[in-house]
């Protein structure tokens, strides 16, 4: 749009340099035009450049929140991984306590029974 201005000027300004020229209001009315949409067009570009520029800081925004979300994600995973492994430790222990539980009742029951039999051999 600025080109035809330019080369419009500069045909005016050649042109008056052999006298007076006249435009018609037409030719007048439809530059004038043409340089008001360029305008136009140049302040709707700039507001789509800030538009455009403010979803980027939205994306970046959004990504940072992803990024953080994926380091949560490591970290508690790694928790529950400890968790999980503190619960077999605690499990593993418990199976033994039962073991050593059983161990006892047993040599108990056995030492009851022994202190019968020999009881009962003495009494006889």
């Amino acid at each position: 749009m600025r080109v035809f201005f330019v080369v419009l000027f500069f045909a005016l300004n050649l042109a008056k340099s052999y006298g007076q020229v006249t435009i018609p209001a037409e030719v007048a009315k439809y530059f004038l035009e043409q340089n008001d949409k360029a305008l136009i067009l140049e302040k709707k570009d700039s507001l789509n450049q800030e538009i455009i520029q403010s979803l980027k800081k939205e994306v970046v925004l959004k990504d940072s929140v992803i990024r953080t979300y994926e380091e949560d994600y490591v970290i508690y995973d790694q928790i529950f991984q400890d968790k999980n492994d503190e619960i077999e430790i605690y499990q593993s222990q418990l199976q033994i306590a039962e073991k050593d539980i059983r161990k006892q009742k047993f040599l108990k029951v056995s030492g009851f029974i022994g202190i019968g039999i020999i009881t009962i051999l003495a009494l006889l």
